[in-house]
């Protein structure tokens, strides 16, 4: 609509391109599908322009533009290029939500990719049970008899974190193969920095994935969301990760204005003032933050207000880390102290004199010790460091240097030998191995946290591509 361009069920519907679609018979009407097609020509900012002139002038809608987007007035825009692909609506609402109703809706009963069976979906929920997410993801995985009522952020996390390991040996091989193409892309488009090689890489996959659906699932199921996948990688070389655009963040920004009026009259103008009044009290507030009697005072409120608060009065802060409680005080053993030495090459003294914690805050995520809750239906105890190295917190060490000034906050945790599991890159899924030696770590090395899979027997676990996104 702001581009002025027809819908994606018209002929030439793609904003990206100039593929046309074919309609093709579905019952008693008719659909418009998108074939693969392994060069497609692009749309730019110029032919754009023409073709809005050709249909401006003849009054028609052309090459699927209807006519001039009053965006095209703005200079430094590019009505081609300058729109963003949402992973929301694309891949999680579209592309997973679509492979979960062809897998296991029984209208597709007839069909060869459908495990859709009593007994498969028993065994689904029953892993489904096992899994145990960090507090990023908000939503327990639930039975895929309520799929009809799971949000955007649940297919998600099903197709990217749960089902390469749950569905490895209940699908034919042929489309579990099939379906990983594009659950790895998915991921490595959704890292927290995504490199040349990951678009490249997530660009073949997601390629074949297309190329290969219409042979599996047949030109009917060649939905416009498919297409769009095609797309994908154009948009985040340019915009980067998909995670930092898709429609989450815009949709919980909406759900917070639809919280700043009341009644119905002149809805519009309340939330504009009530949305003003706010960003000019954030504006004062920031202004005292110098004041140190005055942010004595009134210190956590102001916090809370600009979105930094924590939801509890018993914290403890330290250079990097908020920790959640008093702490319990201790004196550090010597093998302890070893491993603290170890962190620096100039073996900083520390005072043996420190407090044990065993939760914290961290850039607004969640971490605990293995020993916290451990029935809790969330786990914040596996992280992923900047070495590649799995580690699971045991301990959370709030401690003084005698050199640098203030508390650091220091992590004790078990490190991980383990092994990749069906995909062989970016350390993605994984099982863990025997028990190694505890290290110690400072939280800013963690750039992952982890989902446990499974529990029993032996460890599985999925890794989180990044630590910015929320459900």
């Amino acid at each position: 609509m702001l581009q002025n361009f027809t819908q994606f069920n018209g002929a030439f519907g793609c904003s990206w391109c100039h593929i046309s679609g074919k309609r093709i018979p579905s019952g008693k009407t008719t659909v418009n599908v998108y074939p693969y097609h392994e060069r497609l020509l692009l749309r730019t900012k110029e032919n754009v322009e023409f073709h809005a002139n050709k249909a401006t002038e003849a009054d028609v809608i052309y090459m699927g533009v209807k006519g001039y987007s009053i965006l095209s007035t703005l200079p430094s825009l590019d009505i081609a290029f300058g729109m963003v692909f949402d992973a929301m609506h694309c891949f999680d609402m579209g592309v997973f939500k679509q492979l979960g109703s062809l897998w296991f809706d029984s209208s597709f009963h007839d069909k060869p990719w459908y495990i859709g069976t009593p007994k498969i979906i028993a065994a689904i929920d029953l892993a489904l049970l096992e899994i145990i997410p960090p507090s990023n993801i908000v939503r327990i995985a639930q039975s895929l008899n309520q799929k009809v009522l799971w949000k955007s952020s649940e297919w998600r996390s099903f197709f990217v974190f749960y089902a390469p390991y749950i569905l490895k040996y209940l699908m034919k091989a042929k489309y579990y193969k099939h379906f990983c193409k594009v659950s790895q892309a998915c991921f490595l488009l959704n890292q927290s920095f995504v490199s040349n090689e990951d678009i490249f890489e997530a660009d073949r996959l997601l390629n074949e994935f297309v190329n290969e659906f219409q042979l599996l699932y047949g030109l009917r199921n060649m939905s416009f969301n498919l297409h769009q996948l095609l797309h994908c990688t154009d948009c985040v070389s340019r915009w980067g990760p998909l995670w930092v655009y898709s429609a989450y963040d815009f949709e919980n920004l909406n759900g917070k204005l639809l919280q700043m009026y009341n009644g119905t009259r002149f809805v519009d103008l309340q939330i504009v003032k009530k949305f003003l009044k706010i960003q000019l009290l954030k504006s004062e507030l920031v202004q005292h933050m110098d004041n140190s009697n005055f942010y004595s005072k009134f210190g956590k409120l102001i916090r809370r207000i600009l979105g930094d608060g924590i939801p509890t009065k018993k914290i403890f802060r330290t250079d990097k880390c908020v920790f959640i409680g008093n702490g319990k005080p201790f004196t550090i053993d010597n093998e302890t102290m070893h491993l603290l030495s170890d962190l620096d090459s100039n073996k900083l003294p520390f005072n043996p004199e420190a407090h044990r914690f065993k939760k914290g805050i961290i850039e607004k995520n969640i971490y605990s010790t293995s020993n916290y809750k451990p029935l809790s239906q969330k786990q914040n105890c596996y992280v992923k460091t900047r070495n590649g190295e799995i580690l699971k917190i045991i301990e959370m060490v709030g401690v003084e240097s005698y050199v640098n000034s203030g508390m650091m906050a220091i992590f004790i945790g078990i490190k991980f030998r383990h092994k990749e599991l069906f995909f062989k890159n970016k350390c993605r899924l994984i099982e863990l191995e025997p028990e190694g030696k505890r290290i110690a770590f400072y939280p800013t090395e963690i750039i992952s946290k982890c989902v446990v899979l499974k529990s029993n027997c032996n460890f599985v676990l999925s890794v989180l591509p990044n630590l910015f996104e929320r459900d």
